[in-house]
């Protein structure tokens, strides 16, 4: 069982990115279904522990699950040890991730002068997607 699961495991790491661009290229060219995947949602309410947080599940957030144990699968204990070996990088990522992106983001949404219906709302919708345009584009700049 153990050298399934190490198989298992060695494959889904190997390809995961791969199958990942795949996936969105073909959500980008037949969007439709995917659209509809969006809208179906898990019923939780039999599950005792889970009823009480979260009575229904929706697919965005079961596939995230998935691509989070896809990335998580991809780590080593080697992985982990780098963390205590040079701690300045994870302060410097730390420090990347809450403050200078959301500092930039609030900095692009008051150059718009973001106003309206929303108001207050709408400025930090637009906070929220430059941090993850930027976070998204990090480990390709590093």
């Amino acid at each position: 069982m153990k050298n399934v699961l190490n198989t298992v495991s060695s494959f889904l790491s190997k390809n995961f990115a791969a199958a990942s661009v795949v996936t969105a290229c073909v959500a980008l060219a037949f969007p439709a279904p995917w659209v509809k995947l969006g809208k179906v949602a898990v019923d939780l309410s039999s599950v005792p522990v889970l009823a009480q947080h979260f009575a229904k599940l929706g697919m965005v957030n079961i596939l995230l699950a998935v691509i989070m144990l896809g990335m998580g699968m991809t780590l080593k204990t080697e992985d982990f040890l780098l963390i205590l070996k040079r701690p300045r990088d994870v302060v410097i990522g730390i420090f990347s991730q809450y403050v200078y992106m959301a500092g930039l983001g609030f900095l692009v949404a008051k150059l718009f002068q973001m106003s309206g219906v929303g108001g207050p709302q709408q400025r930090w919708q637009l906070v929220s997607y430059f941090s993850d345009a930027f976070r998204a584009a990090r480990p390709r700049i590093s």
